[in-house]
């Protein structure tokens, strides 16, 4: 008797450790693989509701619900969107290696497996690297005056005659609107036309006003919540041939702008090889082997995603120092300028990147081949508040609250050094010369996407002179000192 009940005993405690074991195990498994709180979607569909022209302000609501890491399911796809510093650092960096560039379906069309922005192949890697490296060779020549065995492609001279030129066209306006969002652009085109390919560009302002006009409406319509940029891969050969399905998912215009910016671009850059330039440099470098629709490719890319960012970031930085006026009237200071860069947020979203391998972030798990999007605006934003309710000073500044307006880790924007080379310098003259005041300026609130509708007619008053106009009309008003 004694010995049947040990037995049963014996079992009964077997058992129980038997099931406690596979409880903790289960619950292991639920925790390792636990995906980040998000919206409950639709099955095979998704969550359709972060779709469509309102995908952005959907995407800001989702993290006042549930914080700073969100995903959800859509068309099949895991999206996992990041609203923190320190959760993106830790995921761009802590992780570098675990991320890539996600290639969304138009932007496959349109690039055609070439160029560096779109896609995760070794080639790309290999040419990324080496026009980074190059900037900043060319950079660090340029500052220290040496006699390097490379050619510095960025000429300061070059810079400085079409800051002087903008500066012109400000003098002369006398206080009248002016189009400040087509100055900069034009600017900024004709430098980094002349950095990238080594020589005056040809085309006029209304041809290039015009080119970025396309530019601007193709990035505002390729941004990733659309449906078309969610199909699978092999639609990319369904969109080449079929005119019913590029109609269908509105692709004809998309790809009739690109054809056309790409065109006029390849015809008016000519010769490149044993050019100094840095698309020259690109071309002769023999590990590279670029192919011709690699170098039109490559110069679409350069052009496009330059100037577009940059002159728009300038545009806004005129939006801001007309709410704040800095106190500085030589260079302006870097604390300064990162504020620029958060009111802008002219990179609201960064590029797709895809999980190249799972891991862990925050206790949740990134699985494999999930879309990860860094909420740039996000930050900047948060950062906004924070530095205006606190009031830091720049010895204060802690790493998280830095800027990130050209995102971080592996994939960031390599014409970064470039961008900030030409938004310092050309924001120096003008705050050397004119000061700049908004008649209809709201109070001094965060950015909001529908602003930027206002912001790009501007009045340049000469204040050398010793009187202002009397009447300004503009929305906002610069006044040379």
């Amino acid at each position: 008797m004694w010995t049947i009940l040990l037995s049963t005993i014996n079992i009964t405690l077997a058992t129980a450790l038997m099931l406690s074991f596979i409880i903790i195990y289960l619950l292991y498994i639920q925790n390792s693989t636990k995906l980040p709180p998000g919206p409950t979607s639709w099955p095979l569909i998704g969550y359709t509701s972060c779709l469509g022209t309102d995908a952005f302000r959907k995407i800001q609501d989702l993290n006042k619900i549930y914080g700073d890491i969100v995903s959800f399911q859509v068309l099949g796809k895991t999206i996992i969107i990041l609203y923190n510093y320190d959760l993106i650092h830790e995921a761009a960096n802590g992780n570098r290696s675990k991320v890539g560039r996600y290639t969304m379906t138009v932007n496959d069309l349109l690039a055609e497996n070439s160029g560096i922005s779109n896609y995760d192949t070794q080639k790309a890697l290999e040419m990324r690297k080496a026009f980074v490296r190059l900037v900043h060779n060319n950079i660090k020549t340029t500052e220290e005056h040496e006699g390097n065995k490379l050619q510095p492609f960025i000429s300061q001279n070059i810079i400085n005659a079409q800051i002087n030129e903008l500066i012109r066209q400000l003098r002369i306006r006398q206080g009248k609107p002016v189009n400040v969002l087509q100055l900069m652009r034009c600017t900024v085109w004709r430098i980094i036309w002349n950095l990238i390919f080594g020589k005056e560009c040809q085309l006029t302002d209304k041809q290039i006003s015009d080119t970025l006009d396309d530019i601007s409406s193709n990035n505002l319509q390729n941004q990733l919540f659309q449906i078309r940029q969610l199909l699978p891969r092999f639609c990319v050969n369904i969109f080449k041939h079929s005119q019913f399905a590029r109609k269908l998912f509105e692709i004809e215009e998309i790809i009739y702008k690109y054809k056309t910016v790409r065109q006029l671009i390849d015809n008016n850059v000519g010769e490149m090889h044993n050019s100094d330039s840095l698309l020259g440099q690109l071309i002769n470098d023999l590990k590279l082997n670029l192919t011709k629709n690699d170098i039109s490719r490559l110069s679409f890319e350069f052009m496009a995603a330059g100037t577009d960012t940059t002159s728009l970031t300038l545009t806004w930085a005129c939006d801001y120092l007309a709410r704040a006026p800095p106190k500085e009237s030589l260079k302006l200071s870097s604390d300064l300028i990162d504020m620029i860069h958060r009111w802008a947020s002219v990179v609201p979203l960064s590029l797709p990147h895809i999980v190249r391998e799972s891991f862990k972030l925050k206790n949740y798990y990134i699985p494999k081949s999930s879309i990860l999007i860094y909420n740039l605006y996000a930050v900047h934003n948060s950062q906004i508040k924070k530095l205006i309710n606190t009031e830091q000073n720049s010895d204060e500044i802690q790493e998280s609250d830095k800027p990130i307006p050209f995102s971080l880790g592996s994939r960031s924007c390599p014409g970064a050094r470039i961008a900030n080379l030409l938004i310092e310098q050309i924001l120096t003259a003008i705050n050397q010369e004119f000061l700049i005041q908004n008649i209809t300026q709201s109070p001094f609130e965060t950015i909001s996407p529908e602003v930027f509708k206002t912001i790009s007619a501007f009045a340049f008053i000469n204040t050398r002179f010793d009187h202002i106009c009397e009447t300004i009309t503009s929305v906002i008003t610069i006044y040379s000192s």
